[in-house]
């Protein structure tokens, strides 16, 4: 079979070795992942492979590649994420065609060797969830690199100078909690529009950038994981010119108690998710349930719960007896797997006047809700879930919907498949939409009949317009990898009309 240039495996569960692939010197795609049992890849497999252009061996257990990967010098893309056997990299620095390089979730993965100063064509790059301490060689030289995404690496305590990086559009760094420095500025980068620094060590961050070639609104989120989003970056720093810590002082109190002082004062930081929030809000931190009290907290209309190492927010909400929230922050909970926990006695600590919920950095989040998902969300207005690696799908469908949903924005969430678990019909009074890094989101037919305004930045599986939505698009069929990024990259801004939608505009 020499002709053959596609060799789709994917979740081959019982695979254990792959065969002798070296008369396949046509093959262009090799694609084994979620073959979790396959232990063995010999290297004569990768042999003789000048046309290769996708690797994907994600969801296995081999426990390292191939060396001769390096003479594949024409790949494009290497998708090695969850693969927890494998410590360390071979040498890829001849790779000099490589687009796309992924190892996340490799959570022992320690050393990539070799040097990347000569991918040129590198453009994104996620070493999110591995085990190293520092960065490849030369990776700060790459000048076209678009995406630079190192969450949840918990070795890592410095990066070097990225003023080389002038096309980056998105570094997040999220859940570095050793990360104290990173060298140099980022005044030049002109196409950067998100900057995500949660839940590092980062006292002072690099200078922002002058100016902005794209429309789109730029988004920073601090180390405290409070965030600004603004048209212009000017526009942001002069709010941390005013305020350091990220508020603008003229939206708190003048005078505060005893008890306000130990509120987290970030009015602002909640303007930012929800423009249309009244000002002089407070939230309360229920970390600080000691200082202020449970009967305190149990009145609480907007509440942060951070760091947390409960499995779910209802039983904090039970905990404290809340019943009245409105607004809810829930972010690096590292145990919590279900949002809200779902039965006759958690219901009754569930509060139905829910309107605004924020999730961001639940590794572990596989669900919103037990089983009755219609109680907790029925009068939710506002929903944004920000780099949740585990969950599949937001809403159980059927009867159970957020009806009274406006603005949905979900971003960052690897393994998101679909919205809806089941077929639901469509969602009245959804107004806005915003999809950006989502790899396998498919549509799955709801109808979005008022939707105003949408969004949708590399999400290679989600091409519908908004019109198309608005009618209910049809889910397409999936395409993982079985096409160089630059190619699908291109396929989405095409089909991203000005006048319908906001995102990323062609240079």
């Amino acid at each position: 079979m020499p002709s053959l240039t596609r060799l789709l495996i994917r979740n081959c569960k019982r695979l254990k070795r792959l065969p002798q692939l070296k008369p396949l010197t046509n093959l262009q795609i090799l694609d084994a992942s979620g073959a979790t049992m396959l232990v063995e890849m010999l290297e004569v497999c990768l042999e003789e492979k000048k046309e290769l252009r996708i690797l994907n061996i994600s969801d296995t257990s081999l426990p390292e590649l191939a060396d001769t990967i390096a003479d594949v010098t024409n790949l494009n893309q290497l998708l090695i994420r969850n693969c927890s056997m494998v410590k360390e990299l071979p040498s890829i620095e001849k790779l000099t065609h490589l687009e796309v390089l992924d190892v996340s979730g490799c959570n022992n993965l320690e050393k990539i060797d070799g040097s990347f100063d000569k991918m040129s064509y590198l453009h994104k790059v996620n070493f999110s969830g591995t085990n190293i301490s520092k960065l490849p060689n030369k990776i700060s030289e790459l000048a076209n690199l678009k995406a630079l995404i190192i969450r949840n690496c918990l070795k890592l305590e410095a990066l070097p100078n990225f003023e080389k990086l002038i096309h980056l559009e998105i570094f997040d760094v999220s859940g570095c909690t050793e990360l104290g420095e990173i060298e140099g500025s980022f005044e030049n980068m002109s196409y950067l529009r998100e900057v995500n620094l949660s839940g590092t060590k980062l006292k002072t961050f690099p200078e922002l950038p002058k100016q902005s070639i794209f429309c789109s609104s730029k988004r920073i989120v601090l180390a405290d994981s409070r965030c600004l989003e603004k048209d212009e970056w000017s526009l942001i720093k002069e709010c941390l010119e005013v305020n350091p810590e990220g508020s603008s002082t003229s939206n708190l109190p003048e005078k505060t108690d005893e008890k306000t002082e130990k509120l987290v004062h970030h009015g602002n930081r909640y303007r930012v998710l929800d423009p249309e929030a009244p000002l002089d809000i407070d939230i309360v931190d229920t970390k600080r349930s000691v200082d202020l009290g449970k009967e305190y907290i149990s009145r609480a209309e907007y509440v942060s719960v951070s760091e947390n190492e409960s499995e779910s927010v209802s039983l904090i909400f039970r905990e404290f007896q809340m019943r009245s929230v409105r607004g809810c922050w829930v972010e690096r909970c590292k145990k919590m797997e279900n949002l809200f926990l779902s039965g006759e006695k958690q219901d009754m600590e569930i509060p139905s006047s829910l309107e605004t919920l924020w999730i961001s950095n639940l590794p572990l989040l596989k669900k919103l809700d037990g089983v009755n998902g219609r109680f907790v969300f029925k009068n939710l207005k506002k929903l944004s879930i920000d780099c949740c690696p585990s969950i599949e799908s937001l809403f159980p469908g059927g009867s159970q919907l957020p009806d009274n949903l406006e603005i949905l924005r979900v971003t960052f969430c690897d393994q998101l498949k679909k919205l809806f678990e089941a077929e639901v019909g469509e969602l009245p009074k959804l107004r806005k939409l915003y999809l950006l890094d989502l790899p396998v989101l498919s549509p799955d037919g709801v109808r979005f009949p008022n939707l105003e305004k949408y969004t949708n930045e590399k999400c290679p599986n989600f091409e519908a317009t908004l019109e198309e939505l608005k009618l209910g698009a049809k889910k397409t069929a999936e395409i993982p990898e079985d096409q160089p990024h630059k190619n699908i990259e291109a396929k989405i801004q095409t089909q991203t009309q000005p006048t319908e939608t906001t995102g990323p505009i062609q240079q």
